[in-house]
């Protein structure tokens, strides 16, 4: 028989609090990963206040900020506690005309915020631990590429998020030792792969239904309404293709993504690079791209490919020695009809080596690790290339 693949349900409050206590998320108020964050998010969507915080019992708490000062207040005071307890993205254009948030300080007050936009955080795609939002004091919308922007770091708090986990669960457990890659049953794939994506998916639709509210509650000019459509349409098109991915996945046998398109490797490097921008300046890291194929186009999922780098660039910024200036050199380029990506550092991509091959194999690629002298590790990631060499 089949075996069955069940997506975990979105835990309740309690749940949701209790593991928040198992995995000691408290302990996370001082990483300073979270404050780089919150920087890089207000920088990226231009807003002057940005947070990363979590929510317990009683309390709002800020693992990082921009903009604000109060690191604890009460739960029944923060927009986000709304985020989390959905837990879908919540997008407010003018939270004075919102009958939910209008009553609260922060908003009421003649120079308080208008604008809101906030994601969960989700750990093992089922307990939303906290939230990524941006903050404004005037009314405003998200374009998408500030959306895109506050994606990828949500990508990148998830993976601190969930690494901290790990070390925890693997310290209760004494069991850390993984299981070997030849070992890994397919269905672990499918199930890996298809929460990335169903995640990508929640996403979007959150995004989605901001939009939708935004046309039903506003009259606006035409030239609005029709740049609205554009971003509702582009929006509609992403989620379709992860629907379709998603169910090619878990239906094929061998676990590959099927329904492929074209995607530039080398455009999806540069947006991660973007939202990575400000953790190298703040670690001293000098980063190097070069793009030597004419045509860096390959056959893959967005959304999966777009987590592989954002996964190796973690791993590698966590991993650089500190107080050093060190330097990542990124190469892409074309070997027959492969697309070659190839990452020189001082990084050790062991901690993420399985999802990435998870998401390489699941597009019919390789990937290898080796090390390059006493300090420099060398990985070599190969994907099937689409177009002209």
């Amino acid at each position: 028989m089949p075996r069955q693949f069940a997506f975990a349900t979105p835990a309740s409050d309690e749940e949701r609090l209790g593991l928040m206590d198992r995995w000691g998320i408290g302990q996370l108020e001082d990483a300073p990963i979270f404050n780089q964050i919150a920087e890089a998010a207000a920088a990226i969507c231009d807003t002057p206040i940005a947070l990363v915080s979590f929510i317990d019992r009683a309390e709002h708490c800020n693992l990082g900020s921009v903009g604000t000062d109060p690191h604890r207040f009460a739960r029944e005071l923060s927009i986000c506690n709304h985020v989390v307890k959905s837990p879908r993205v919540l997008i407010v254009e003018d939270l004075r005309e919102d009958e939910r948030f209008a009553h609260l300080p922060s908003v009421a007050n003649p120079d308080g915020i208008r604008f809101y936009a906030g994601i969960p955080l989700m750990i093992d795609n089922r307990a939303a631990v906290g939230v990524l939002c941006v903050v404004d004091t005037k009314p405003r919308r998200l374009m998408l590429q500030e959306r895109a922007g506050l994606m990828d770091l949500v990508r990148q708090a998830e993976l601190h998020l969930n690494r901290h986990v790990a070390e925890q669960e693997s310290a209760a457990s004494d069991t850390a030792e993984a299981p070997s890659q030849d070992a890994r049953p397919l269905f672990e794939r499918k199930l890996r792969l298809g929460q990335l994506m169903l995640s990508a998916l929640a996403e979007q639709l959150g995004f989605l239904r901001g939009d939708a509210e935004y046309l039903s509650t506003h009259d606006g000019d035409r030239r609005q309404k029709s740049g609205v459509f554009r971003q509702l349409y582009q929006t509609l098109d992403e989620l379709e293709d992860l629907v379709e991915s998603t169910k090619c996945l878990l239906a094929d046998p061998s676990a590959k993504v099927a329904n492929v398109q074209p995607v530039s490797f080398g455009q999806l490097v540069s947006d991660v690079t973007r939202t990575f921008a400000k953790r190298l300046e703040t670690h001293g890291l000098r980063l190097s791209v070069t793009n030597r194929a004419l045509d860096d186009r390959v056959a893959g999922q967005p959304a999966l490919l777009h987590d592989l780098i954002t996964r190796v660039f973690e791993v590698t910024l966590r991993s650089a020695p500190q107080d050093t200036s060190v330097d990542i050199d990124i190469d892409i380029d074309r070997d027959g009809d492969k697309l070659v990506w190839t990452v020189r550092s001082h990084g050790d991509w062991t901690a993420s080596h399985e999802t990435c091959a998870m998401i390489v194999e699941s597009h019919d690629g390789t990937i290898e690790t080796q090390k390059e002298g006493d300090d420099r590790r060398r990985l070599r990631v190969r994907l099937p290339s689409v177009g002209r060499g």
